[in-house]
């Protein structure tokens, strides 16, 4: 019999659930006939409507600051992949080798553990398949704060040339 290493805590690691506050828009009133400065929508998008170099700066601070608070919802998605990997290597660590030998029993054997870590493999993904989403969105959020803060910055240049 081969040998095979057991954590010192044959139960995994608690999952740390991803509680992060949603990221809300800022409020427009329904009366307005259009806003003014920066609206951040719930899909990662923004709207954006300033007139002096002043708002614009206002914009830019703001743009930085929800770029700010998107590296930090991130973090905690990349912390709960983190800490799901985790459970994922112990719980491998402790299933050990699989059974050698045995003729028509120990493949049978083999067969049944094959199939079960198998399953285990899909389970650990589907775990971090919203994760994984979840980082993808926040991604595609920042990227297209990255292009209003581009934008931003060249309108500000060119107001600031033509003073």
């Amino acid at each position: 019999m081969g040998w095979f290493r057991r954590m010192k805590n044959d139960t995994p690691a608690e999952t740390m659930a991803l509680a992060a506050p949603e990221l809300e828009p800022e409020p427009v009133p329904d009366d307005a006939p259009e806003h003014r400065g920066v609206v951040f929508g719930d899909d990662g998008s923004i709207s954006i409507r300033v007139s002096g170099a002043d708002e614009i700066k206002l914009a830019i601070k703001q743009i930085k600051l929800k770029k700010k608070e998107y590296a930090n919802l991130r973090k905690e998605a990349t912390n709960a992949i983190s800490v799901q990997n985790t459970v994922r290597r112990q719980k491998v660590a402790a299933q050990g080798s699989m059974v050698r030998g045995g003729g028509k029993l120990g493949e049978f054997s083999r067969g049944m553990q094959r199939i079960s870590r198998d399953a285990d493999k899909r389970a650990h993904a589907a775990t971090l398949a919203p994760l994984e989403a979840r980082k993808a969105t926040i991604d595609n959020a920042v990227l297209n704060l990255d292009k209003a803060l581009i934008e931003l910055e060249g309108h500000l240049l060119q107001l600031n040339d033509r003073a």
